[in-house]
């Protein structure tokens, strides 16, 4: 779920909303330690050039820590999906 609120703020971020693509995009999932490491594949990613939105989980009333979550990219063309190379896929863990 988080991804998605990340996804969205990228979108409204890059004014994206309402648009069509003429090119096909993907959604790839990139798995973080923790909020240390993905704020640091965050860092590296937008020194890229790519523009990116952080998501930052507020709801500690519904029992979550207050911290950042995940983040998104703007949609990418194939020639800068390289920059992703060094970071793990999310893989669901057995028996979820």
């Amino acid at each position: 779920m988080q991804a998605a609120h990340a996804t969205l703020e990228a979108g409204l971020k890059a004014g994206l909303a309402g648009k069509k693509f003429t090119e096909t995009t993907s959604l790839i999932l990139l798995e973080a330690k923790n909020e240390e490491h993905l704020l640091k594949a965050h860092e590296h990613i937008s020194g890229q050039g790519i523009d990116c939105a952080l998501f930052y989980e507020p709801d500690d009333h519904l029992g979550y820590v207050p911290s950042h979550t995940s983040f998104a990219t703007v949609p990418l063309t194939a020639e800068n999906r390289h920059h992703f190379k060094k970071y793990k896929l999310f893989k669901q863990p057995k028996g979820e």
